[in-house]
């Protein structure tokens, strides 16, 4: 505990040196349709949500905007929430790997190097979510331990870490909408880890996941006819499958919602079209598996190399570190493909017990970063390199297959 101490103290002062000039971008002005100060009272902010289709993270658009009615700025999201996010993740990525100093120290020197790494890259779009997404998945995994130890949770404490065992699963399933895909896997996890020791302990964990992400999915479905979050993945899709011809689609309102904004897409006439596009895409691909698999391959790969670059925004020119950074990740992306590969060799030997082995954080956490790689190799591309920021905590954490 001592040298975990140390090296958290030692990594707060760094971060807090290195972290001192960033800021974030606003979540709420995404693709220029909407600005935190549109919104002058409750009222309008509360149709905004209720009418919100577009993939803005509900909860840090919501803070944006009070934020704004109270100050007449978003700072505190795009710059206090941004640095603190920053510094915190690679804490909780320090603290995750605590368990050995075989994990532990090389933790601490990638947590330096990735911090710094993201410092230089995420300039070019610095999307707050990027760096929370990771960390509240982290949050997650380490409160669900701890809710499920006898060692640290007892009494009111364990009611404590199975409620924010909760807690942070939702914001982790509002900061991406692909993350609606890992919400059963891991409620379920929890289920068995939180509930096995108190079944009540079960139901505190729930409250939250029910209170956020389950009135946000329950608003979607009432007033916008969508389960997830986003009325734009099929077009997102159509950016790396730019061979699939889109099919016919329907006429959007051209018109923004105010002078020097953009195309206003959060209608029911995007989400339609999203959808068409969707499914052309996964119609190509089984009708071409070979083809289609050629291309996730070349993805893949090509996410693994640690792309740096953003659109015009090529860092490399100025910080020849960051080669270290493109080696490392290689290296630890490769890392995480054969745990992967492991953990489904563990489950074939393994075979009705499997289950119990698959509830280890740590091979919960493999299978998050390797659906999360895919899922972010294949989604979209251009911003292949933001897109990493969120999966560096994941590799740097070591996660490890134990047989």
């Amino acid at each position: 505990m001592a040298v975990l101490a140390v090296l958290v103290m030692v990594f707060a002062i760094f971060g807090y040196v290195t972290v001192s000039t960033t800021n974030g971008v606003s979540v709420t002005r995404w693709m220029n349709i909407y600005h935190p100060g549109d919104f002058k009272n409750i009222p309008e902010m509360l149709t905004y949500l209720k009418d919100l289709r577009v993939p803005i993270p509900p909860v840090f658009s919501i803070m944006e905007i009070l934020d704004y009615q109270a100050t007449g700025n978003y700072r505190f999201v795009t710059v206090t929430l941004y640095r603190l996010g920053l510094v915190l993740l690679y804490i909780t990525v320090i603290v995750s790997a605590s368990g050995s100093y075989g994990k532990m120290i090389p933790a601490f020197f990638l947590s330096l190097l990735f911090l710094w790494s993201t410092k230089v890259i995420h300039t070019g779009n610095p999307q707050v979510y990027d760096i929370y997404l990771p960390l509240f998945v982290l949050l997650f995994l380490l409160f669900t331990r701890l809710a499920a130890s006898g060692r640290y949770a007892v009494g009111k404490r364990m009611v404590l870490f199975a409620v924010l065992s909760g807690f942070f699963l939702s914001m982790a399933e509002l900061s991406r909408p692909y993350m609606i895909l890992f919400l059963p896997f891991l409620a379920v996890w929890a289920y068995v880890k939180i509930g096995g020791r108190q079944k009540r302990l079960f139901l505190y964990f729930l409250i939250p996941v029910l209170l956020f992400s389950g009135l946000w999915h329950l608003k979607l479905l009432v007033f916008n006819g969508q389960l997830t979050w986003s009325n734009h993945t099929g077009f997102n899709l159509a950016k790396c499958w730019v061979f699939v011809e889109k099919p016919p689609l329907l006429p959007e309102p051209d018109t923004p919602l105010k002078p020097k904004r953009w195309k206003n897409l959060d209608t029911v006439e995007h989400l339609e079209n999203s959808r068409r596009i969707q499914a052309e895409i996964i119609n190509y691909i089984l009708k071409k598996p070979l083809a289609s698999t050629a291309h996730i391959f070349r993805r893949v790969t090509h996410l693994m190399s640690a792309p740096t670059r953003l659109y015009k925004y090529n860092p490399m020119k100025r910080h020849p570190t960051l080669y270290l950074y493109k080696f490392l990740v290689m290296i630890l992306s490769a890392y995480l493909f054969i745990n992967t590969g492991r953990l489904v060799i563990l489950g074939l030997k393994t075979g009705k017990g499997f289950l119990k082995r698959l509830l280890e954080a740590d091979h919960v956490l493999i299978l998050i970063a390797f659906v999360s790689f895919l899922l972010l190799s294949l989604g979209e591309t251009g911003e292949e390199s933001r897109f990493l920021i969120s999966l560096l905590p994941f590799l740097a954490v070591l996660p490890t297959v134990r047989s």
